[in-house]
């Protein structure tokens, strides 16, 4: 009951305020209450844009601070307004209607900061401009809305008790907006640096077996490396989704190895069969 009366009578002092401002100058009495909050808020959409490489090309800080905080500090206003009110169903309506305009630089904002560590869309945001990826503002936009779309989908395989990963569901989403093309030269960048470590593993043993001199060593590092990098990209392709096509594909590569490994695999077939006799020749 006394809760009841607190309502009753901050109800009362609303309306006897809103008579004697005006519905609009009491929102501007929010708006000034909130400014410093604003403030922030703003500040921090701004500082995510620019850290997650979210800023639009024609756009800056400076530019997109003031409609930002004219927006942020309106609808902010008209939330308060009805908190004051006490008045539920006004305070619900005037929060979605917050959320349905806000603006695209803060969807994205938020659209990222929901995505996964393994997220190929995070890749993509994060290296569109070291890759020259080239993806254009309306492709940026249609890329992150793929990640609600993608959790549509996932909720309806779970409830039909479907198997999947969600890095090759993700990806099947992904790849009508950014084209395989696009998602290969993520991969590639990607794995390089593994399968660069990968060749280099394989040079001592290609000492052993002289295959390896000064005078070749160069090109052969080159060949190995780029053999290694086509088995990791095919590998990853499997690991986003197991399908015949792509274990195909990791077959294929793995059956078209380097001449150097193909003489590798002779000598050490040739001495396993000499230890053979020679175990033989004891007996």
């Amino acid at each position: 009951m006394k809760e009841q009366k607190k309502e009753d009578i901050r109800t009362i002092e609303q309306r006897k305020a809103d008579n004697i401002l005006t519905h609009t100058k009491y929102l501007t009495y929010y708006e000034l209450e909130n400014q410093e909050k604003t403030s922030k808020t703003v500040k921090k959409w701004l500082t995510d844009l620019k850290r997650n490489y979210l800023m639009r090309a024609d756009m800056d800080s400076a530019k997109l601070y003031q409609p930002l905080f004219r927006f942020e500090s309106e609808q902010q206003a008209i939330i308060s307004y009805w908190k004051d009110y006490v008045n539920k169903e006004k305070i619900k309506e005037a929060q979605a209607h917050y959320e349905a305009l806000k603006p695209r630089d803060v969807q994205r904002v938020e659209i990222y900061k929901q995505l996964p560590s393994w997220s190929m869309i995070r890749e993509v945001i994060l290296k569109r401009d070291t890759l020259s990826l080239n993806l254009d503002e309306n492709t940026l936009d249609t890329l992150l809305a793929t990640y609600n779309t993608y959790l549509q989908v996932r909720q309806q395989k779970k409830a039909k008790k479907e198997k999947f990963s969600d890095r090759g569901l993700e990806c099947k989403l992904i790849v009508p907006i950014l084209t395989m093309e696009r998602i290969n030269k993520l991969l590639v960048t990607k794995r390089r640096i593994q399968a660069e470590k990968n060749a280099l593993k394989r040079i001592p043993v290609l000492e052993k077996y002289e295959l390896v001199n000064n005078s070749n060593r160069k090109d052969i590092l080159k060949e190995l490396t780029d053999y290694e990098l086509k088995l990791e990209v095919a590998q990853e392709w499997v690991n986003i989704e197991r399908s015949q096509k792509k274990l195909f594909k990791l077959c294929d590569v793995k059956d078209h190895k380097p001449v150097v490994l193909q003489e590798l695999d002779e000598k050490k077939k040739i001495r396993k069969e000499v230890n053979m006799k020679k175990k033989d020749d004891k007996f």
